[in-house]
């Protein structure tokens, strides 16, 4: 429960959400406007506002905007101020600052301003609406939230739990909406009702980043990724391991647990009112405040092998059990409380209906090392089937994890990861969350890296350190890119540029030599920019872009080109902090003045200009937002996109019907650009398996291997037709079905990577 946020808290954005915007990203009576390196100017909101008013003819006073956020960077000192009208915020409008702390004067300036045209009639509105003086707050607080919380999240398909609940009233448009968060079990909740009509205008769900990478484990690989070759072990240091832990002989939340916390008595406003409290009623953010109370009032004890044993809770690290695992049985260690806050969910029956209930829990100390050689006897067993009880006996996965997170911390800090409290603020590990929906994966969230089970074709991601580093290059990016971030596009921005925080300690550690393997990594690719239709494999064009970068820098300055890298991408995240839109152009834009700037003793200025345009060049991009090359699939006779019927978060459902075949009639076609034609003739691969987490449903034909088509030139069209039958092989789906995708991959002529990839998702519903 270390470094845990408020629940709830007004005026806040949370996570990475798709603004609803006209083409550049906002807003139409939004205007973006950017200064740098203003040697005459400091930060101040005043004289800022002042010379924006001169450079816009807008009218803008101090008391338009309100500080958000001001941080200390590495490199700068960092402020963001939400624009107001009528004393709320408007959506996306915000004015963001970087001050460099040892001159005093502004590196850069960035505004998205609304034009004020709508003014007026917001403050009509507001009036007809009885919106007015100190009514204000009372009117807004009159919006039942929860009641909208749960009409949405508790009918979702997979996952209808409803976890931490933000919101933020402001201004869209001249539509003054309450944007409501739901963090559930597996993703984020994001709600928009109207003030004024007190209807729900808008709701969506995005999970949260969910590895879906070939596993590579100790020192990089447990095994390699194609033919499962057994890799050598290496002896390394724990370092960093506090002498100092929280026991308990019993759960410390146990006095939580004198009541029942059922999903349909969650109520975020009568959970405050001993009323309520009687009734009842209980919400998130209650639970999480007397819980920390709780943490904060457990006594310290000394961590070490005479104290019971060492325990892996470390100044970058803790590593605990899931509190799952305590209903296994055959284990053989101690099970002590770890002090770590989790949530145990189970089914309760209230009057003949089903419904939800949280079991408020300690998570788990592992098994102790006894010893200073303790941890090198420890065995690293590779179970056909990945018996959990044998590994958690064998303990070995604990020490895997710490060092992962360890290497992680040492090996960015060396490169220029040394912002105050974001760089030492420690990430919490918890093993083997039994959640059938969570198997054969590994998640992140809020400071915490989650591992799952793993079926026996799989591999372990808690032996993984790519796939380690991977989800916690989404905490690196959370923590230097602010709260407000939000991605204009698929999110392949998170997913890639996780990947590449991977890489770059992949580099550290094995020093840039090759090994066994090292070819199979997902950033090694050729995936082009807008050839995708899912998170995950746009990622690839981010990640697979930024690794050209990173080798191109090293073929030119030597093993500093990866250092050089490395600050650059970290100063790309400091300064798009708290971006309200950001996309592509603004990523790769904001890299370009960030080696401007260069960075004394480490980069010239502007000398990575030439690596960055020339590894963009492949990837289907273009600097002056122009027209880029096409691949477009259709299902029947709707577009195959990243928000259509068949993706990953709107698959076709169908029932369980063993006999029943449904069939699905694909076509393709490809428009090349000026700057990025296709290669003729161009090969479409059908894939039913190999995919990760693809496998679960019965496909006919899936034993005849991929299905192949072929474009011999531009104008041909392609098409196949693909058959799910009613069966599930896996079952991956909590009501006892399966979700699964056929996997479409793009090669052109002569090329052993796909350039383009889309996925048709289909799911069986169990009873």
């Amino acid at each position: 429960m270390l470094n845990r946020k408020s629940y709830m808290v007004r005026l806040f954005f949370s996570a990475a959400i798709v603004l609803a915007a006209c083409s550049n990203g906002f807003a139409n009576n939004i205007r973006t406007y950017r200064w740098t390196n203003q040697m005459n100017m400091s930060d101040n909101i005043e004289s800022v506002v002042a010379k924006l008013n001169q450079q816009t003819g807008l009218h803008l006073t101090y008391a338009d905007f309100k500080l958000f956020e001001r941080k200390d960077l590495a490199t700068s000192r960092f402020s963001t101020y939400f624009q107001l009208s009528q004393g709320l915020p408007i959506q996306g409008a915000l004015v963001r600052t970087w001050l460099n702390p040892n001159t005093g004067t502004l590196v850069q300036m960035e505004a998205t301003l609304d034009d004020g045209l709508m003014n007026d009639n917001r403050g009509t509105r507001l009036h007809l609406n009885n919106f007015r003086g100190e009514l204000m707050s009372a009117k807004l607080d009159t919006l039942p939230v929860m009641d909208y919380v749960r009409s949405i999240v508790l009918h979702h398909a997979d996952d209808a739990v409803i976890g931490e609940i933000k919101w933020q009233d402001m201004w869209q448009g001249s539509e003054l909406v309450r944007e409501i968060k739901v963090k559930g079990r597996h993703g984020l909740h994001t709600i928009t009702v109207s003030h004024f009509s007190r209807r729900v205008l808008n709701s969506k769900y995005e999970e949260f980043p969910q590895v879906d990478v070939q596993a590579l484990v100790y020192p990089i690989y447990e095994e390699t990724a194609e033919k499962r070759l057994p890799q050598e072990r290496v002896i390394v240091t724990l370092k960093n391991i506090s002498n100092v832990r929280k026991p308990s002989a019993t759960d410390p939340y146990a006095p939580l647990q004198n009541r029942h916390y059922y999903e349909n008595m969650s109520d975020l406003f009568l959970a405050e009112t001993p009323e309520g409290q009687a009734k009842g009623f209980w919400s998130f953010n209650w639970l999480m405040r007397t819980a920390q109370g709780l943490f904060e009032a457990m006594p310290w004890a000394e961590n070490s092998f005479a104290n019971g044993g060492l325990y892996l809770e470390g100044q970058f690290a803790t590593v605990s059990l899931h509190p799952g695992v305590r209903d296994l049985k055959g284990l053989a260690v101690p099970l002590a409380y770890s002090g770590h806050y989790n949530l145990i969910w189970k089914t309760a029956t209230i009057d003949g209906q089903e419904v939800g209930e949280v079991v408020p829990s300690s998570a788990l100390f592992g098994a102790p090392l006894k010893s200073p050689d303790s941890a090198l006897n420890r065995v690293a067993r590779r179970l056909p089937d990945h018996d959990m009880i044998s590994y958690i006996n064998d303990g070995f996965d604990e020490i895997q994890v710490y060092y992962a997170i360890n290497q992680l911390m040492t090996s960015l800090h060396g490169m220029g990861f040394n912002d105050p409290e974001l760089s030492t603020r420690a990430f919490n590990a918890f093993l083997y969350d039994p959640d059938i929906t969570m198997r054969d994966n590994a998640y992140y969230q809020n400071d915490t890296i989650n591992f799952t089970t793993y079926s026996p074709k799989n591999q372990n991601f808690a032996r993984d350190n790519s796939t380690i580093w991977h989800e916690l290059g989404h905490g690196v990016m959370d923590r230097l890119m602010g709260d407000l971030i939000t991605l204009a596009d698929s999110g392949g921005l998170s997913e890639g540029m996780a990947d590449f925080v991977a890489q770059l300690v992949v580099q550290d550690v094995t020093g840039g030599k090759p090994f066994a393997g090292s070819d199979e990594f997902r950033i090694v690719n050729k995936t082009g920019f807008n050839l995708t239709n899912e998170a995950h494999d746009d990622g690839e064009a981010y990640g697979g872009t930024m690794k050209d970068i990173m080798d191109l820098s090293i073929a030119k300055f030597g093993r500093p080109g990866l250092a050089k890298m490395t600050d650059l991408t970290l100063e790309t995240m400091r300064l798009t902090r708290n971006h309200p839109a950001l996309t592509a152009n603004d990523w790769f834009e904001h890299m370009l003045f960030a080696d401007e700037m260069g960075r004394p003793g480490i980069r010239v200025a502007g000398e990575m200009r030439e690596l960055i345009v020339g590894a963009l060049q492949s990837r289907n991009y273009r600097l002056d937002r122009g027209q880029v090359a096409q691949l477009t699939v259709m299902v029947g006779d709707q577009e195959l996109t990243n928000a259509s019927t068949g993706s990953r978060n709107k698959p076709v459902v169908r029932a369980i019907k063993d006999k029943e075949e449904s069939q699905y009639n694909l076509s393709f076609r490809l428009k090349s650009s000026e700057v990025y034609p296709f290669k003729y003739p161009v090969t479409i691969e059908l894939n039913y398996t190999g995919g990760p987490l693809e496998g679960s449903l019965k496909w006919k034909g899936k034993e005849n291997g991929p299905l192949k088509v072929t474009l011999a030139k531009e104008s041909d069209v392609a098409t196949a037709t693909v058959t799910a039958l009613g069966t599930c092989e896996a079952v991956n789906r909590p009501d006892g079905g399966c979700s699964d995708y056929v996997y479409m991959k793009v090669y052109n002529a002569g090329a052993d990577h796909p350039a383009a990839k889309k996925r048709f998702y289909v799911r069986l519903k169990g009873n």
